[in-house]
């Protein structure tokens, strides 16, 4: 009888590929089977990710017995990891469901890591059904928000001129692989993103160099810089950095040399030149 549970099927896909899946008795419990009015798959173990932490309930707040076995517990879907959601069979959409569930608390650095393990998992869109309500960013909240509404960051320039939408804020280079998972637009293809101000071709500081040699050897200096009627700190936009602030040029050029992370180093040193020896001495120790 624990065999009938415990061990898996290997199905052949209709690719020709081979998969092992839940046993039928296990599948079967799953759906049918509720201990104290819960069901196993929607609970969680003491000793899982903590990424799943308010997304399933805690095994603990059901009754003991039978789910005091580790491997009874896993075979009727107790939760234990986030990547063994991501694998299973319907996993990622049962994820993306109790994401768009309001009712469950997801703190902002949980769904960022969220949404990161699911745009590099080895998914298709074929494989996910896009969700009607998504978990996004609104200002400093996270919120849910109809789908039809949330745009995915791809270029944080663009951050002032859509920070009133719902986001979904993924690392950067995960942003369009999560976009086409989620069948959601990029912020890139919805706003234009227009400089509608003069700019001056102005050299980049030598000592900026320095730090990052990729950085461009000049770029658009800007009194205000205007981009689609909203006044904006830095714009990278047809291979040229625009900026109005020594903090937006060292973003614009951290962004275009693609090394994002520089970017409170070059703005100490734009901002304060005569702090260069230490400015450049702390960078040389990370």
């Amino acid at each position: 009888m624990r065999a009938a549970l415990l061990e898996p099927v290997r199905v052949r896909l209709a690719d020709g590929r081979h998969a092992d899946v839940p046993s039928y008795t296990a599948w079967w419990l799953r759906r049918h089977v509720t201990l104290g009015g819960r069901r196993p798959a929607g609970l969680r173990a003491a000793d899982s990710d903590p990424l799943l932490a308010g997304l399933y309930d805690d095994l603990a707040a059901a009754p003991s017995g039978v789910l005091a076995d580790p491997a009874i517990a896993r075979a009727l879907g107790v939760r234990t990891s986030l990547a063994g959601l991501l694998t299973e069979p319907g996993g990622p959409d049962e994820l993306l469901t109790r994401l768009g569930d309001a009712a469950r608390p997801v703190s902002r650095p949980q769904l960022r890591a969220l949404w990161s393990a699911l745009a590099t998992a080895d998914l298709t869109p074929d494989e996910i059904t896009p969700p009607e309500q998504v978990r996004a960013v609104r200002g400093i909240e996270v919120a849910v928000a109809d789908a039809d509404e949330v745009l995915v960051l791809d270029a944080p320039d663009l951050w002032p001129l859509c920070a009133k939408q719902a986001l979904v804020l993924a690392p950067r280079d995960r942003a369009a692989a999560l976009a086409d998972l989620l069948d959601l637009p990029l912020a890139s293809e919805e706003i234009p993103g227009i400089v509608e101000s003069p700019g001056r071709r102005t050299p980049v500081p030598p000592a900026v160099h320095a730090v990052l040699p990729a950085a461009p050897p000049a770029y658009q200096a800007h009194e205000r810089l205007v981009v689609d009627g909203e006044e904006i700190p830095w714009r990278y936009r047809d291979g040229e950095v625009h900026a109005a602030t020594p903090e937006g040029l060292a973003c614009g050029l951290a962004w275009a040399a693609g090394r994002w992370s520089l970017r409170h180093v070059l703005a100490g040193l734009l901002s304060a030149p005569e702090s260069a020896g230490r400015l450049l001495a702390d960078a040389d120790l990370d």
